[in-house]
């Protein structure tokens, strides 16, 4: 048993990182109660039952864009399981955990950072559908937790942003995206490079480096000016000497 009191007192004293899906899964359905008594002290067992002591919970996803899209698609019917022998998908996972996490009577405080791994612009996720898969959360009878969701910034615009209806103990903040990416060369080495987050809003920007840059420069130009790139056009002068005029569609 000291190993257990142990593992416990780690966990009630330590943030707990997480950041990858299926790992949370296993915490959480490990959480049952054992069938025997030599079975609570093998490794995964006392990871398993100090987890259900955590005060203090950090989640960080960077999820592929078709996760997303399958967390959207199975938070419109949550009722979609897999068979008995079929392993969860991260979506089918995604959408289980959030309610498991609700039944941590000692959490106070969750954090739960969110990106995507693709070259576009986070605003391509839908973040109400992703935030509406979480709400089981509010569902917690612990009132002292505290959920703060992390998630990149997105482009500034004139219209208000859409109300997400979360109540008073979940916050939002927004972070900048990071700025460095690997890319493998020619000779098969692997380099780091510099990316404004402009560049990551074009699947195919132009042919050349030039027209790289021009397309990133024009959407910070744009962003800085608080114009949605949704309904904003591009014409370009017929002598290509003078600036690109934008019009509003």
């Amino acid at each position: 048993m000291c190993y257990q009191h142990v593992a416990s007192l780690i966990a009630e004293s330590s943030v707990i990182h997480i950041a990858d899906i299926a790992t949370l899964g296993f915490l959480l359905d490990a959480m049952d109660p054992p069938s025997n008594a030599s079975s609570s002290l093998c490794p995964n067992r006392l990871f398993s039952n100090a987890f259900s002591s955590i005060k203090s919970l950090d989640l960080s996803f960077r999820l592929p864009r078709q996760v997303y899209t399958a967390i959207e698609a199975q938070s419109t019917q949550p009722n979609s399981t897999c068979t008995p022998n079929q392993k969860p998908s991260p979506a089918t996972t995604w959408i289980s955990m959030w309610t498991d996490l609700a039944h941590l009577k000692h959490l106070q405080a969750l954090k739960i950072t969110l990106d995507h791994d693709s070259e576009s612009s986070w605003s391509a996720i839908n973040e109400q559908a992703i935030l509406r898969s979480i709400h089981p959360l509010t569902t917690s009878p612990n009132p002292e937790l505290h959920v703060t969701v992390h998630m990149p910034q997105v482009p500034k615009t004139h219209a208000d942003p859409p109300a997400h209806n979360l109540p008073s103990s979940f916050s939002i903040s927004r972070f900048t995206r990071q700025r460095f990416f690997t890319e493998r060369r020619q000779d098969d080495s692997v380099g780091i490079v510099y990316e404004e987050d402009a560049y990551k809003s074009f699947q195919i920007p132009g042919e050349n480096v030039t027209e790289t840059v021009r397309a990133a420069e024009l959407t910070m130009h744009i962003w800085f000016l608080g114009i949605d790139l949704d309904y904003l056009a591009v014409e370009e002068p017929s002598d290509g000497e003078s600036e690109p005029e934008l019009l509003a569609s």
